[in-house]
C-alpha cells in the first residue's frame, strides 16, 4: 500500500494504491486446491484532486480503478429431461470480470455569508462515472442453440448527474 497526499494550497488531493490478494481452500471445492476468493481484486488505485478556483467555488475529480472480480465461466451445456445444465471445466474463479474504473466530477459553490443567516450552505453539482464506462455488475449465462451458452454483461449505470444543497447550522 502507498498513499501520497497534498493538503496545502489551492490544489489538494491524493494518490493511493493497494495491492492485495486473497485465496480460499475448501476441501469440497476445486478438488481441494487453492482458488481466488470472490474478494480477490489485486489492484486498487484512486486519484483524488480538488482545486479552489475562488474562496467560494471549488472543482474536484475522483478516478478509481480496480481489478475485475474473479468468476467461473461455463464452457458448455448439456440437457437432461429438457433441463439445461452448465458445464464448468478448469479451476474455480480462473477468469475475471473486466476491470472496473470510473471518473467522478463535481463543482461546489458556497453561498455568501450573511450576518442575518443562521446557517452556511453550498450547492454541489456532480457527475458520477463522467465518461460513461459500462462497468460489469453481473454476467448472465443463457442457453442458446443445442450446446451453446450466451454470455451477457449487465451494468447498472452509465453516468449519473446530481445536484444537492448542503447546509450547516
Amino acid at each position: 500500500e502507498f498513499l501520497v497526499r497534498k493538503n496545502i494550497g489551492k490544489l489538494t488531493g491524493w494518490v493511493s494504491y493497494t495491492y492485495s490478494r486473497t485465496y480460499r481452500t475448501i476441501e469440497e471445492i476445486n478438488f481441494g486446491k487453492e482458488y481466488r476468493s470472490p474478494y480477490d481484486r489485486p489492484h486498487n488505485l484512486a486519484i483524488v484532486l480538488s482545486y479552489d478556483l475562488t474562496k467560494r467555488f471549488n472543482i474536484s475529480a475522483n478516478w478509481i480503478f480496480n481489478t475485475g472480480q474473479p468468476v467461473t465461466y461455463p464452457h458448455g451445456k448439456y440437457t437432461v429431461d429438457n433441463t439445461p445444465y452448465s458445464v464448468y471445466s478448469g479451476s474455480r474463479n480462473a477468469s475475471r470480470y473486466p476491470a472496473y474504473h470510473r471518473l467522478d466530477l463535481s463543482a461546489t459553490l458556497k453561498t455568501k455569508k450573511r450576518s442575518w443567516k443562521k446557517w452556511d450552505g453550498e450547492w454541489n453539482f456532480s457527475l458520477y462515472n463522467a465518461y460513461g464506462h459500462h462497468n460489469t455488475w453481473a454476467v448472465i449465462f443463457t442457453p442458446e442453440g443445442e450446446n451453446m451458452i450466451k454470455t451477457e454483461r449487465m451494468y447498472l449505470f452509465t453516468f449519473v448527474p446530481s445536484i444537492s444543497y448542503n447546509f450547516k447550522f
